[in-house]
């Protein structure tokens, strides 16, 4: 009877050694896997801020495009703010094959033939609080040229995805000004500098005086963030 009952103890704590066993195997191939998740997702986003790109490469110009309104009118204010970067940069909505590795983007013709127009960004570089500035410019086939001062951030969140939760890297636009060349407030002859959390662009404008003779003015402007 006492051996009975000392095997039938020894046999419950093997079955409870090997189900602990187990429950450690697969809690480790968890944590891993979370880790090796939140790697990739650090390293996209250290890149971002580093040097603007996704593994070496420019971010996608027509999703910086899309933050422009895709028509460039932003006068009444941009309709898309924010969107997950990650997955818009190599998706089938914003795939453009003659773009890839590039700062620009040509639309092509129309079925007349007609040109379509053009859009190019370049990065300027970033506030200390991470906001990326980007100059924007194009057009819709027209002659006019339109430049925008775009300012964008990068951050890192958890969203429910089709009822999984998943991490996104989101781009936020923080706000725009006119650019420096081309249509808007300001003329050709501009600079545009980032020191510390504040973006600063001096510009001149060519406006008749009084007597109707061409008077230049020396402007500048302050964003802080």
């Amino acid at each position: 009877m006492i051996k009975q009952t000392i095997l039938i103890v020894l046999t419950a704590l093997t079955i409870l050694s090997c189900n602990s066993s187990d429950n450690k195997k697969i809690a480790a191939q968890q944590s891993q896997t979370e880790t090796k998740t939140k790697t990739q997702i650090d390293s996209i986003l250290d890149e971002l801020n580093n040097k603007f790109t996704i593994n070496g490469q420019p971010i996608n110009p027509r999703v910086i495009h899309e933050l422009t309104g895709g028509d460039f009118d932003m006068s009444d204010g941009p309709i898309i703010t924010a969107l997950d970067l990650k997955k818009a940069n190599d998706s089938n909505r914003y795939f453009c094959d003659s773009c890839l590795g590039k700062y620009e983007i040509y639309f092509g013709t129309d079925k007349d033939g007609n040109d379509l127009g053009h859009f190019a960004y370049k990065y300027l570089g970033k506030t200390d609080n991470n906001i990326h500035v980007v100059e924007t410019s194009g057009n819709g086939g027209g002659s006019g040229t339109w430049s925008f001062v775009l300012f964008l951030s990068v951050q890192k969140r958890n969203a429910y995805v089709m009822g999984e939760k998943q991490e996104q890297l989101i781009l936020n636009l923080e706000g725009s000004a006119d650019g420096p060349s081309g249509s808007g407030v300001y003329g050709t002859n501009s600079n545009i500098a980032i020191k510390q959390n504040t973006v600063n662009i001096d510009y001149e404008t060519n406006e008749p005086d009084e007597n109707g003779k061409e008077k230049i003015t020396k402007n500048s402007k302050q964003f802080e963030f």
